[in-house]
């Protein structure tokens, strides 16, 4: 598939070049809901269609590493540098500075309170992107987002996920009380229970959807026509870190990625980085919550 990634880049470059995000925006409006937010209009139908006919062109491939009753879609990765900056210069004025002077999982932030306070600007959207697709019965089970880290004082805080469809029955985004437990419904698959749903939101054509990682969401089961979304994240600078020596700096890239080996489900692997970030940094682990 690396192969068919490079395509899609290359052919998902100069087509943009078509559409002027002026018509849009006199027709964007938000609305802030749970420390998300929506666009009713970010893309313009035809390169909504775009992107699903070059997706289906190159061909999707299943998620191998999780199980159908939890997570049942496949997907493309791919990069382009060129979309996520037309993409940012659509969304930039209503991305918001983040301030974190407390725990940051009140705010549904992931990561050390001793490493997320400060001043966290926003930087523009991470250029690797996932087009997925889901078919009739395709859904995926309660959970919250992973980030990506360049470093202790860049990393992704965001969601970024566009529809680019709406023509299909079932398929909402559904946001989550974080008091839900694991759940099974009557078709065997993991979800949501309807008490616990906090806001659906029912796809559009264009639409897109911000929302800080950790909060709980799920992709609620497909029941007729294919959904189609492509997904990345807004990257955030803080401006106001605390100072690191380097092994201090090296033990917070390996928490980092232990934190998303563990969030993919690769327990083992994401333990062994956690030691070897607490040997380095032992104050890492007195504020890191497992």
């Amino acid at each position: 598939m690396v192969l068919a990634s490079r395509t899609l880049l290359v052919l998902l470059q100069k087509p943009w070049v078509l559409f002027s995000h002026k018509v849009l925006k006199g027709k964007t409006y938000w609305i802030m809901a749970m420390n998300a937010f929506y666009s009713a209009l970010l893309l313009l139908k035809k390169e909504s269609e775009h992107l699903i006919g070059e997706g289906e062109r190159v061909g999707f491939e299943s998620i191998g590493f999780s199980r159908k009753n939890y997570r049942d879609s496949q997907r493309i990765s791919f990069q382009s540098q060129e979309l996520a900056s037309l993409l940012w210069e659509r969304i930039k004025d209503f991305v918001e500075h983040i301030v974190i002077d407390k725990d940051p999982r009140e705010i549904h932030i992931e990561g050390s309170s001793l490493l997320m306070q400060g001043h966290w600007q926003p930087t523009g959207l991470n250029c690797t992107f996932r087009l997925c697709r889901y078919y009739p019965g395709g859904h995926f089970a309660p959970h919250n987002d992973g980030f990506f880290a360049i470093s202790a004082t860049e990393r992704s805080l965001k969601t970024f996920m566009l529809y680019l469809n709406g023509d299909f029955h079932g398929g909402s985004t559904n946001f989550i009380d974080p008091s839900q437990t694991l759940y099974m419904g009557p078709d065997g698959k993991y979800c949501a229970e309807e008490k616990n749903i906090l806001y659906h939101v029912q796809p559009e054509t264009g639409m897109a959807i911000i929302f800080n990682h950790n909060r709980l969401h799920e992709g609620q089961r497909l029941e007729n026509g294919i959904k189609y979304i492509l997904r990345t994240d807004i990257m955030y600078k803080n401006l106001a870190p605390s100072k690191l020596s380097n092994n201090q700096d090296k033990a917070v890239q390996l928490m980092q990625e232990a934190d998303r080996l563990e969030a993919s489900g690769k327990c083992m692997e994401a333990m062994e980085l956690y030691r070897r970030a607490f040997k380095l940094f032992p104050e890492l682990e007195e504020s890191h919550a497992f």
